[in-house]
């Protein structure tokens, strides 16, 4: 057996073997990995956390109640101000 032939061989082995591993597991593409665990695939606007404070502004509520009630989930001040800041094109304000 060649070189060539044996390379075509592994290569084959290699394929039968992934495809009996995704009929097994049902996986049909491959996983990300290295991904962080409060990974959202949208980006930052994905995360439940400025959905909720972009919600908030649009009801009319004030910087300090939203202020408050995201301390409670764990964003300081700051974050919490910057995200208003940073989606204020999204935020209208109830007439």
């Amino acid at each position: 057996m060649t070189e060539d032939q044996m390379r075509e061989a592994m290569l084959e082995d290699a394929k039968a073997i992934r495809k009996r591993t995704q009929l097994r597991d049902g996986q049909s593409q491959s996983l990300k990995q290295n991904m962080a665990v409060d990974y959202h695939s949208g980006g930052k606007d994905a995360k439940p956390e400025t959905k909720e404070i972009i919600a908030l502004a649009n009801k009319g509520v004030d910087r300090e109640t939203i202020c408050i009630r995201m301390n409670f989930k764990g964003y300081s001040r700051r974050k919490t101000l910057d995200t208003l800041s940073r989606h204020s094109d999204k935020i209208v304000r109830p007439a």
